[in-house]
């Protein structure tokens, strides 16, 4: 339904309400208004001049005779309302704020007022969302648009010509250069919890945008403006007009200059007062830090376990798994936690008999965001049993435990006959063997059975494992970023105990055959954006490269089978001490000259074969153990910025701060960023690059404003020298507005004017305050009566 009014002013200038509900126009009702038929506030909380946005809500009254019940929404977009001038200008553009009806019922038709916000208001109802549907880095411009639109009720955004990333450029470049990361605008997830529920609002998205940009959204007619107060304060009238349903851009001149006289003001109830002044200002970037550009392997996972395991439950065989038992909920949704609790013996080659005794529990998993590839028959199976691990060829996630039991021969063979014969239960034999709690530990599995076994000359055409997400998005890089793979490196040759057996339960016979010197590696891939990483540099070439587990150069003693396997290897560190990092794995240098965007391509392939020889004798036993049963504990991939100043700085929160007089006797509360200028210490989602002209990356540092090169200039702030050529930290030019402004009390003036010559960007002077300019900080409009009560703050 579309409700439709209209009214005239006291200058007999016309304006039609049109209220629309369900977006439904076809059918027309005519509202008879009420006095005042239209108002409208503009929002000024705040404790400075500075506001990330300023919102407005509008009352309207009508004529009600209980039957417009449709007007009032518990929705956000549900009833819209509009304003519209004589030419049918959008003069004003909301929705009616979300409510029940509940009105004075008198039965007979009265006044009533009904209230709505603007479109920008109802931001704060909507969870943001990725634009493009996976979260990526995204361009300012990109989120501006989208945020805007959202709102589904302006045309236009206008941005103020005053922010610069180098001087001679403008706020156009600015604004589609510079990106960053959609995760930022997603907190951490706890367990269980999804997206949609740790996402900020759109509302949050807008004013840290609003912020970091040092501007102030304000919606007017049917456009949302980017303001930059002291660039209105300066004379500043050019903006940047885009188009949001088009790639439409231009350059607009905008504002005025309006000196208010004895004859603009409406009623005689004028005061002015001091602003107060603060003694200090500080701006903390909460910055959201992370150490993971790759999704961790053991995070996210979905349990894969087999609920059933014939061959295992019904055995009695050491190489089938001596007993097993498959426990825990049915599977079928992401909650299933079914595990195989199982007993096991090893076999030891020296003494050519079964000896060990295990007790072994695993889960297998599913990640989404990796593909675990898979070469055996089973290979579209969704689940997994330890029977099918045997002939499995590929890669799966794994949780195990594994406990070696060391009581005798005759204690064992005594009480297995007699849980197989079914005089004791599985868990008396536990108890029996002194197994009362077990833990789990993470592993990576990559298997190939020594049957139609995967060669090293082919283990290129065979990825095991590989990322699959878009998700996570992140700008990494700078001289002192790297990326580091942690973990061990199990391996075995025995098919029929696919899982990680411990050290010192086998001896194997053919230990003194050693690993040739530089073969104890893992071959990956890793391709970020439009570069590979070759094992010692960046290229456009695809690329591989080895992560080893043993250091090239080993004794022959440390390269021994029997040294060797059932061992948890450590991948080789590659750290340098004068890095300033405090963790050790294979390190690999991010690019010196920008950052890297977008998610990173990983890939592990089958594990490769070395070729061993005799520490004693020199012969060659070639490939005799292949890697058929490889076990990756804890594997990671970690982002890292190193310290080379050894400082302790990276550990610490970056707080911008100025003392303005420490005689004052009023503390402005700290200021969080959570979009901000990357600090150099850890990598952050919240950090800004920019985009060059090439399509790389840089991460966004000292900029440029036009309105406050000159006092910027002359300006010894509290953290370094004063700036060259007018460029600073986004930061340092908020903390430099606020000390100008609040450095010494500034005058504000409250007063009710005639309207027409006023809107948010208007510079306004006041007849017997001539040298002084001011800011409209807050404005109230009777549009009927065509008077508008101003708070107007000097602009320093």
């Amino acid at each position: 339904m579309l409700y439709k009014g209209t009214f005239k002013d006291i200058n007999d200038k016309q304006y039609t309400v049109r209220i629309t509900t369900n977006s439904d126009t076809s059918r027309v009702t005519t509202l008879t208004l009420g006095t005042p038929p239209f108002t409208t506030s503009m929002d000024s909380d705040g404790d400075t001049l500075y506001k990330n946005a300023k919102y407005q809500s509008a009352t309207i009254k009508y004529m009600e005779k209980n039957e417009h019940y449709d007007i009032y929404s518990s929705k956000a977009h549900d009833t819209k309302v509009e304003l519209l001038g004589e030419d049918n200008n959008v003069v004003w553009t909301g929705y009616v704020e979300p409510s029940t009806f509940n009105q004075d019922y008198q039965g007979y038709e009265t006044e009533v007022e009904v209230n709505a916000i603007d479109g920008l208001s109802t931001l704060q109802y909507y969870k943001y969302s990725p634009i493009s549907g996976s979260k990526s880095v995204v361009s300012f411009l990109g989120v501006l648009k989208y945020l805007v639109k959202k709102c589904d009720c302006y045309q236009y955004i206008y941005i103020q010509d005053s922010l610069a990333i180098a001087k001679g450029s403008n706020t156009d470049d600015f604004i589609k250069s510079c990106y960053i990361s959609e995760q930022n605008f997603f907190d951490d997830k706890n367990d269980g919890e999804t997206d949609e529920d740790v996402a900020w609002t759109c509302q949050d998205v807008l004013e840290e945008l609003a912020q970091f940009l040092n501007m102030t959204a304000i919606a007017w007619g049917d456009s949302v403006y980017m303001l930059d107060y002291d660039a209105i304060k300066n004379g500043a009238t050019r903006f940047w007009k885009y188009a949001l349903n088009s790639e439409t851009v231009s350059s607009v001149t905008i504002g005025n200059t309006y000196t208010i006289t004895g004859n603009d003001i409406a009623e005689s109830n004028q005061t002015v007062s001091l602003v107060d002044t603060y003694n200090k200002v500080s701006i903390k970037a909460d910055n959201y830090t992370f150490d993971s550009i790759i999704p961790s392997v053991y995070e996210n996972l979905e349990n894969i376990t087999s609920s059933s395991d014939a061959t295992l439950q019904s055995s009695d065989n050491v190489n089938n798994g001596m007993y097993g038992e498959v426990i825990g909920s049915s599977l079928g949704s992401k909650t299933s936690e079914n595990m195989i609790m199982m007993l096991d013996r090893t076999y030891n080659p020296q003494k050519k008999k079964f000896q060990a005794y295990n007790a072994v529990g695993v889960k297998y998993y599913k990640n989404p965001n990796y593909i675990c590839y898979r070469y055996d028959n089973g290979k579209y199976n969704k689940t997994m049993n330890y029977t099918d691990s045997k002939s499995y060829k590929g890669a799966v996630i794994a949780k195990f435990f594994v406990k070696q039991l060391n009581n005798s021969y005759s204690y064992w063979d005594y009480y297995f006959r007699a849980l197989t014969g079914g005089t004791i239960t599985f868990d008396d034999w536990m108890a029996k063997n002194e197994v009362s709690n077990i833990s789990f530990s993470n592993y990576l599995c990559l298997l190939n059975p020594l049957d139609n076994h995967i060669s090293s000359s082919n283990i290129a055409n065979y990825p095991f494992l590989q990322t699959n997400s878009s998700d996570s998005t992140a700008f990494f890089g700078g001289k002192n970023a790297y990326l580091l793979i942690t973990g061990s490196y199990q391996y075995h040759v025995f098919d029929d105990d696919p899982y990680p057996i411990p050290q010192t339960q086998a001896d194997i016979r053919e230990g003194r055959y050693a690993i040739d010197d530089g073969q104890a590696y893992l071959l990956a891939s890793l391709k970020w954006g439009d570069k590979y990483w070759n094992g010692k540099s960046w290229t456009a070439s695809k690329s591989t490269f080895k992560i080893p587990y043993i250091v090239e150069g080993a004794s022959k003693g440390d390269r021994r089978a029997d040294a060797t396997m059932f061992k948890d290897n450590k991948f080789v560190n590659t750290v340098s001490w004068r890095l300033g990092l405090d963790k050790e794995g294979y390190c690999i240098k991010a690019p010196n000259d920008g950052v890297i965007a977008g998610q990173p391509q990983f890939t592990l392939f089958c594990p490769f074969d070395p070729n061993f020889h005799s520490t004693k004798s020199g012969d060659n036993k070639g490939q005799h153990y292949k890697m058929s049963r490889v076990f990756l504990k804890d594997f990671d991939i970690q982002a890292i910025i190193g310290d080379p100043t050894f400082s302790g700085e990276l550990d610490t929160d970056t707080v911008y701060t100025n003392i303005i007089n420490k005689e004052y006797t009023n503390e402005l509360d700290d200021i969080t960023w959570k979009i901000s200028t990357f600090d150099n210490k850890k990598p952050s989602f919240s950090a800004v690059a920019w985009k060059n002209a090439d399509g790389t990356f840089k991460y966004l540092e000292d900029t440029y404003v036009k309105a406050l090169e000159d006092g910027e200039l002359s300006w010894e702030n509290s953290d370094k020298d004063a700036p060259q050529f007018g460029k600073l930290r986004q930061e340092e030019h908020m903390i430099y507005r606020l000390v100008n402004q609040y450095s010494t009390p500034s005058i504000s003036l409250s007063m009710t004017t005639k309207l027409s010559p006023f809107s948010p960007f208007t510079r306004v002077r006041e007849k017997f305050m001539s040298n002084k300019q001011f800011i409209i900080d807050q404005m109230d409009i009777d549009y009927e009566n065509a008077s508008t009560n101003l708070t107007l703050i000097e602009k320093k």
